[in-house]
């Protein structure tokens, strides 16, 4: 589920990076009542949402309450290197938006399909056979033999430091 209408309501980073955000900053009833709108359409197509991805990756701790209200406890977001629980909440890292090799880790790609062009389209269903052999499926992800889901350890509290730090750096860079 990626939020309600994708609308940028708000310039509130929350706990993401962006200072966009549909959720972040409104107040916990207006999030879970946008998030209650949003099941209401999955509903009616007779889905089940397993997960959560904020629009800009940006939410807050209201979010984070108002999905646990509603039983969804997993969130695509953070810059993590393994899935991990916080908050309550089982976080699987998303820091990426193009399939790239990534030497160890779990990572989920944010795209969004609606508004490829059709060269994007292609290079999309090119990449999704050429990485083929490194996509699972969320129940892999959450089968607690494939990966131990723990806590946030000292690896994923330092990670996301170092992550943002590089990212400042080649950003600073480009200007």
């Amino acid at each position: 589920m990626h939020g309600y209408q994708h609308l940028c309501l708000t310039n509130e980073p929350g706990l993401g990076s962006s200072l966009k955000s549909e959720f972040a900053g409104l107040p916990f009833e207006k999030q879970k009542e946008r998030l209650e709108k949003s099941f209401e359409i999955f509903n009616r197509h007779q889905i089940i949402p397993q997960i959560f991805v904020a629009p800009w990756n940006t939410l807050d701790e209201n979010t984070l309450r108002a999905l646990i209200d509603l039983d969804l406890k997993v969130v695509s977001n953070g810059l993590y290197l393994t899935p991990c629980i916080k908050s309550g909440i089982i976080w699987i890292p998303q820091q990426l938006v193009r399939f790239r090799p990534m030497p160890f880790g779990i990572y989920t790609i944010c795209f969004h399909p609606s508004s490829f062009r059709e060269d994007e389209l292609k290079k999309f269903e090119e990449d999704c056979y050429r990485f083929h052999s490194n996509i699972i499926s969320l129940k892999e992800v959450l089968d607690q033999s494939y990966i131990r889901i723990r806590d946030i350890n000292l690896i994923n509290k330092i990670f996301p430091k170092m992550w943002r730090s590089i990212i400042n750096f080649r950003e600073s860079i480009k200007k």
